[in-house]
C-alpha cells in the first residue's frame, strides 16, 4: 500500500495585546472552538493543530520560521505561493 506523508495544517490566530487579557482569552477560546469542530466530525482527514495566540511581530516571525522549517506542512503554507511547476526563488522556499 502506498504510504502518504503525514501532513499537518496549522491554525493560527492573532490579536493585539493592547486589548487586554480578557479579549485575548476570548480570541483563544474562539480559535479552540473552530479547530475542534472539524475534528469532532472527522471530515478533515488531516491533523489540524492550533498554534498559540500571536500578539507581537516577534510571535509572528517565530511562527513563520517554524512553519517554513516543518516538513509536515504543505508547501503552500511554507511561504511559497507559486505553482509547483515554477520555482519561486524566495529565500527558504522548498518548491
Amino acid at each position: 500500500m502506498l504510504e502518504t506523508r503525514k501532513v499537518q495544517f496549522w491554525f493560527a490566530v492573532g490579536s493585539q495585546h493592547l486589548y487586554g487579557p480578557e479579549a485575548l482569552e476570548q480570541v483563544a477560546a474562539n480559535a479552540r472552538e473552530i479547530v475542534a469542530e472539524p475534528e469532532r466530525g472527522g471530515a478533515l482527514g488531516y491533523e489540524l493543530v492550533l498554534k498559540p495566540l500571536l500578539t507581537t511581530p516577534e510571535d509572528i516571525r517565530r511562527f513563520m520560521i517554524e512553519a517554513n522549517a516543518d516538513d509536515r506542512a504543505p508547501a503552500s503554507s511554507r511561504g511559497c505561493t507559486r505553482s509547483r511547476r515554477r520555482r519561486c526563488g524566495s529565500a527558504g522556499c522548498r518548491c
